[in-house]
């Protein structure tokens, strides 16, 4: 049995032995498992930390990116509240005012006060018929011309140049393009300042109180803000149908002066301002030849309008009104508007066979109208033939040299020749307005300016100034020539009516009631390259 024993033993120890191994096998194992866990997780603390260094590289990165964008956002928005604060207070508060300034805007503004001026002639009508004063034509209606209607025209347009100034500022317009586009506008500007220059020169005395009849009733302000406000302020009356709002205001308004003319007739010829003449119309004006430079333009002008207005109703009135004042104009008697008028409506025929290049058949009816509506009035009073007769022969007296020509023109020859010697002899900046007066001129009747309008000019402010003035009126009629395929019937209306005017200007002078139509018109029909399509 003891050998059983050992032999178990042995057993016992041989089991012992092998799970030794096992078990240093087994710790071998764990040994490596472990490294092998511990160099993972320092790889992985590794990978960690590098991702950190990634993620803080990145956050500075992006940092300083939005750092910089802010700094330029920052720099941008004190350039943008720089260059705000920069701009004039005046367009800020125009558009305060009148909210985004608009083409529409400003021809409604310039409207307006062309509309001012026009109207002022109807109020007067229907006061004047209502008084039937004398003294309250000579007096009354040219205080409200000079310090009612004058000053606020002048403060209208000046909103129209604010403006103006604004919308091109907000488009991005230079001025120097303006002009250059338009450089009729550079002309009047420079003819302006040489007015300026003139009266600065000469002093002011007679252009305050100046040298003229009562009858004429202007001052120098009046004669500047033809060319600053009253030229300017309808060159920017932009839209064709407020054209024809004023030409249709017109057309009424000369139609009811007429009326007064007639209202007015016995009134003022009982009056001592009429002294021996034949008695004459002359409506609401101080002077019959005054009357007879109003009707100079307002008969082409309802003419014109006859021609070119599409609904039967305003041809009408038009065809009504251009009758009734070429009577007026028969018996008010003025020969210059009597030339003015008949070549104005000359103009007319000839403008339209140039822009549609076919004759317009009513254009010569209208002609033989107003020779009929000339001619037979002023012959039934006998008016007609003398005047005819006596213009014929100041016609051969001039071109034979005969003494008699001094009187050519109630005078006017002789004036003409006087008034251009002391131009002449003042040269190049002119008397001054009403300068004559300084000259103690004493010449033959209605002398107290030279009754031709450019020699008026040329006499008062030199030739230089009399010369662009010239350039500057011919410019507007060149430029629509230029541009007739694009302008409208409205615009030639206006031109119509200025036309006639300028021939008449050649025998007559600037005064208070009638000098800015003038301007009103003309600058009507001044063709615009944006609106006129």
């Amino acid at each position: 049995m003891p050998g059983s024993i050992v032999t178990i033993d042995i057993i016992y120890e041989a089991d012992d032995l092998g799970n030794d191994k096992m078990k240093e096998t087994d710790r071998e194992k764990l040994k490596n498992t472990e490294g092998e866990m511990i160099k993972q997780d320092t790889q992985i603390a590794g990978n960690e930390a590098v991702k950190q260094e990634v993620k803080k590289a990145e956050d500075k990165t992006k940092k300083q990116e939005v750092n910089k964008a802010e700094g330029k956002t920052k720099k941008q928005e004190a350039k943008t509240a720089s260059a705000v604060a920069a701009k004039p207070k005046i367009k800020l508060s125009m558009e305060m005012v009148t909210g985004p300034i608009t083409d529409d805007k400003i021809s409604v503004t310039a409207t307006t006060a062309m509309a001012l001026f026009i109207m002022s002639a109807a109020i007067m009508a229907v006061a004047a018929m209502y008084k039937k004063s004398i003294d309250f034509i000579m007096n009354t209606y040219p205080d409200v011309i000079k310090f009612f209607i004058f000053p606020l025209m002048g403060v209208m347009v000046f909103g129209v140049y604010l403006m103006v100034i604004g919308k091109m500022r907000a488009d991005g317009v230079k001025l120097v393009t303006v002009l250059k586009k338009n450089p009729v506008f550079i002309i009047f500007a420079a003819a302006t300042i040489l007015i300026l220059y003139s009266q600065y020169y000469n002093g002011f005395d007679y252009a305050v109180s100046g040298y003229c009849a009562a009858s004429i009733q202007e001052t120098f302000l009046m004669e500047l803000s033809y060319f600053v406000f009253v030229l300017f302020g309808a060159t920017q009356v932009r839209k064709e149908s407020h054209k024809r709002f004023l030409l249709r205001m017109q057309i009424l308004v000369s139609a009811l002066l007429v009326i007064a003319a007639f209202a007015l007739w016995h009134t003022l010829v009982e009056s001592s301002f009429f002294y021996d003449w034949t008695p004459r119309f002359s409506s609401i004006f101080s002077n019959t030849n005054y009357y007879g430079y109003y009707l100079a333009l307002s008969v082409p002008l309802a003419g014109a309008a006859f021609l070119y207005e599409k609904g039967i109703v305003w041809k009408v009135i038009a065809f009504i009104s251009f009758a009734a004042n070429s009577v007026a104009l028969s018996l008010c008697g003025c020969r210059g508007g009597w030339i003015g008028a008949g070549l104005a409506m000359v103009f007319i025929a000839v403008a339209h066979l140039i822009i549609e290049k076919k004759i317009n058949w009513q254009s010569l009816v209208l002609i033989v109208v107003f020779a009929i509506c000339l001619f037979v009035p002023s012959h039934v009073i006998g008016t007609f033939e003398g005047k005819m007769s006596s213009l014929g022969t100041d016609i051969v007296n001039i071109v034979s040299g005969s003494e008699d020509a001094a009187n050519a023109g109630s005078y006017r020859w002789m004036i003409w020749r006087e008034s251009l010697k002391i131009a002449n002899e003042n040269a190049p900046l002119g008397i001054g307005f009403e300068g004559v007066g300084h000259w103690g001129y004493q010449g033959p009747p209605y002398n107290v300016r030279p009754h031709n309008e450019f020699i008026q000019y040329a006499m008062f402010h030199g030739y230089p100034m009399m010369i662009l003035y010239f350039i500057g009126c011919l410019g507007i009629f060149i430029r629509a020539l230029r541009k007739k395929t694009i302008m409208n019937g409205a615009t030639l209306v206006s031109l119509a009516a200025a036309f006639g005017y300028l021939v008449n200007s050649f025998f007559g002078l600037t005064v208070f009631s009638t000098a800015a139509y003038l301007f009103i018109f003309l600058g009507m029909g001044y063709v615009r390259d944006s609106s006129e399509k």
